[in-house]
């Protein structure tokens, strides 16, 4: 009866260790303070844009810039994305990609070294 017991024991440990938490808590970032330092940027130079509406994907470039794309999640594209007022860290690979959108995706592009917001516009909008 014992050796049964614990052999119970070891495998929901091995089931066990297999779990955590869903991949969207993982990557939730509401206080990195470089992405803290982006958004304040990107309010700055874009009152128009409510961040809190969109949820905000960031991910690195090679060298020393950060990118980011706010998709609008509380109209046509929040079905299948992170939550509204919600920023994540993402590999480029789970980027959501949405063509045009207009200013339901918003694009921002910041250089880390010099604090700087390079670029910040509406989807396919120079």
């Amino acid at each position: 009866m014992r050796h049964r017991f614990n052999t119970e024991i070891a495998l929901l440990a091995v089931v066990l260790s297999g779990c955590s938490a869903p991949e969207e808590d993982r990557r939730t970032t509401s206080n990195d303070p470089l992405l803290q330092a982006i958004e304040k940027e990107v309010a700055a130079e874009h009152s128009n844009i409510d961040l809190q509406g969109y949820a905000r994907f960031y991910w690195r470039e090679s060298g020393d810039y950060v990118n980011g794309r706010y998709i609008e999640a509380t109209g046509v594209y929040s079905s299948y994305l992170g939550r509204a007022g919600e920023a994540y860290w993402v590999e480029p690979s789970e980027v959501p990609y949405i063509d045009d959108g207009g200013c339901m995706v918003f694009n921002v592009r910041y250089h880390v070294p010099s604090e700087a917001l390079v670029d910040a516009s509406c989807n396919f909008e120079a």
